[in-house]
């Protein structure tokens, strides 16, 4: 496996349908506040793709053509093998969703592991004076938020076929900050980060725009880098292949200080990570880094690599708090100390060995 092949692993791809006017660009603005030049409208019979990156994170916008049933599942089919997420859009307040219902139960047939979420999108154009700071679904109150409920049970109903694997209402404005418009975004948010396969998730928790505080998206960063390591150790996993385990390191430490507001190369958070790593394995303690597994040879165990990425993540998080320089001798001492923590909170015997 190449380096772009396991970067392309660790990094979410969002697939974006809707019919025209669904609010496609602008969802994806606000979530990572990116700014898309207005999206061409589609030819008669022609369904419209366009590819972006804002922020590292592919997305593909599909402007659904709703006479054609066919043709917009031919599109999406092949974005399939490319697609970690799909988020379906339905312009408030749609009534006829019959070719929406069509494309996805014939979509949910061909890729039945696909996470689908069904977003309906404008609902603040439920009501003149739209507040999102007051407006709620939960104990709804006035005509607005009862017709937007009602519109919302309808959605989760009609599209219940497609096994969708969340139905959300959501208002997203007409630019990226124009928060006095957006509703609901962190909830969508969440709701795809926890889709997402675990090693996914930093990089999402890292580019999204919608959760804005800082130390806690940080966390969920240790947290999900701290638990695909795990995974991958938990792989019969030569060592010829520990870069692997590395490259999430390396990505964690970028990432958290990219959310910091910290410029950090490849290179030197590589370097940081390799002293770290030769600090806690030095010739004698190596030993215990390695596990002997019949058929496979030796591997990175799975609590070692977890613990390890949990030091690097929380050693990095504290000097960035701290605003300290990244010298060698500071980084591998952080990184030791939250080691040793780690060891002591698990109380795993593979990582407690001496």
């Amino acid at each position: 496996m190449s380096q772009t092949e396991h970067n392309e692993q660790i990094t979410p791809a969002l697939l974006v349908c809707g019919a025209e006017g669904a609010g496609k660009r602008s969802l994806v603005q606000a979530l990572l506040k990116a700014t898309i030049l207005p999206l061409p409208s589609p030819e008669e019979g022609i369904t419209h793709t366009i590819d972006i990156k804002p922020d590292g994170i592919p997305v593909t916008l599909v402007t659904a053509n709703e006479e054609n049933v066919d043709e917009t599942l031919s599109t999406l089919s092949t974005l399939l093998p490319w697609t970690t997420i799909l988020l379906w859009l339905v312009r408030y307040d749609k009534k006829s969703l019959e070719s929406d219902i069509a494309t996805l139960r014939k979509l949910r047939a061909k890729a039945p592991e696909l996470p689908i979420i069904i977003l309906g999108t404008g609902i603040d154009r439920s009501t003149t004076f739209f507040n999102p700071a007051t407006f709620s679904l939960a104990s709804p109150k006035s005509d607005a938020e009862k017709a937007v409920c009602e519109w919302m049970d309808h959605l989760t109903k009609d599209f219940a076929e497609a096994l969708p694997n969340a139905v959300l209402p959501c208002a997203v404005g007409t630019g990226p900050n124009d928060i006095s418009r957006q509703f609901n975004l962190p909830k969508i948010s969440d709701t795809i980060e926890n889709l997402l396969p675990q090693a996914m998730r930093m990089q999402w928790i890292a580019f999204e725009k919608a959760n804005k505080d800082t130390g806690v998206k940080a966390e969920k960063m240790i947290v999900a880098a701290t638990t695909a390591a795990g995974t991958v150790g938990l792989l019969p996993l030569p060592i010829a292949d520990m870069p692997f385990i590395v490259a999430i390191q390396v990505a964690l430490i970028i990432s958290l200080c990219s959310l910091y507001g910290k410029a950090f190369t490849a290179d030197a958070a590589r370097s940081l990570v390799l002293a770290a790593l030769s600090a806690l394995a030095g010739p004698i303690a190596f030993q215990n880094i390695i596990k002997f597994v019949p058929g496979f040879g030796s591997v990175v165990g799975g609590g070692v690599a977890a613990a390890c990425t949990y030091a690097v993540g929380k050693g990095t998080k504290l000097l960035l708090e701290r605003n300290e320089p990244f010298t060698l001798s500071a980084f591998t001492k952080t990184v030791k100390e939250f080691f040793s923590e780690y060891r002591k909170k698990k109380k795993d015997p593979e990582i407690s060995k001496k």
